[in-house]
């Protein structure tokens, strides 16, 4: 595939790993086979810039999340659309979906986090939050993590998910570098839930060990800023991306290794 010129913001597999889906800048959804690189579909989306897209656990729908607020939901094999709604009065940064897909979960360019009914996709409640959201995601079992201004976690659980029952709460997830908090514009859980990793766009990246009492929070400096993460099936590792292009690894059971590297791509 040739290289796009608008930015691209996000993507994630879909159709059992045979497709990747993507979108960003351009308002363009763009669909490409994974095994040759070919281009597949391009289908404009008119909801302005996608800022990111999120699959249900069965794989069967694709939320869209546009710059002028609204989510596309779309079939995630045809590609489809099979609804749009107005999910934030400015744009939806991004979503997920509950464990068993009964709902979604949104965050805009304001405060707090939007839950819909994934039936007629209306409002089911919301999260409060002190601070501007600007990323989100959920683990299987139903736990939401938020990420923010001034390095802000918010922690909190889908109701009737099994992580239904964890109290909300909304902390800092390290301590202040070069004397300031940066915002969190990225966050993954591992396949376990235990451990979430958190980017800041001020080049940091936040590992927080969630069933810990003590020495729950590892903090590593890159030389850009993290714009993505995202754990492999076993959790052993970690792959981090930075927006001057670099791509690396590290291995999460050697966090707290003072001399811990990216091993580069």
């Amino acid at each position: 595939m040739a290289a796009e010129q608008e930015a691209l913001y996000y993507c994630c597999l879909i159709s059992g790993g045979r497709w990747l889906a993507t979108c960003g800048e351009g308002g363009e959804l763009l669909v490409l086979d994974t095994a040759s690189g070919k281009l597949l579909h391009r289908i404009p989306s008119g909801q302005g810039e996608l800022n990111g897209l999120s699959l249900s656990l069965d794989g069967q729908r694709l939320a869209v999340f546009g710059d002028d607020g609204t989510v596309s939901i779309r079939d995630a094999g045809s590609l489809a659309e099979r609804h749009r709604f107005k999910a934030h009065g400015a744009q939806v940064w991004q979503g997920a979906w509950s464990p068993d897909g009964s709902m979604l979960a949104t965050c805009g360019n304001e405060k707090g986090v939007r839950l819909w009914e994934t039936a007629t996709f209306k409002a089911a409640g919301s999260i409060d939050s002190s601070v501007d959201l600007e990323c989100l995601t959920a683990s299987t079992s139903g736990r939401l993590a938020i990420g923010g201004e001034r390095s802000t976690l918010l922690l909190a659980g889908f109701p009737g998910s099994s992580a239904a029952d964890n109290e909300r709460q909304e902390v800092q997830s390290g301590t202040a570098w070069l004397g300031r908090y940066f915002n969190l514009g990225t966050v993954s859980f591992s396949p376990d839930g235990q451990l979430l990793a958190a980017g800041e766009q001020g080049a940091g990246l936040r590992l927080l060990r969630l069933d810990a009492t003590e020495g729950a929070v590892v903090s590593r400096q890159f030389p850009d800023t993290v714009t993505a993460v995202a754990f492999a099936p076993d959790g052993r590792t970690l792959a981090v991306g930075l927006a001057d292009g670099t791509l690396g690894t590290i291995s999460t059971e050697a966090v707290h290794n003072p001399s811990l590297q990216l091993q580069r791509y």
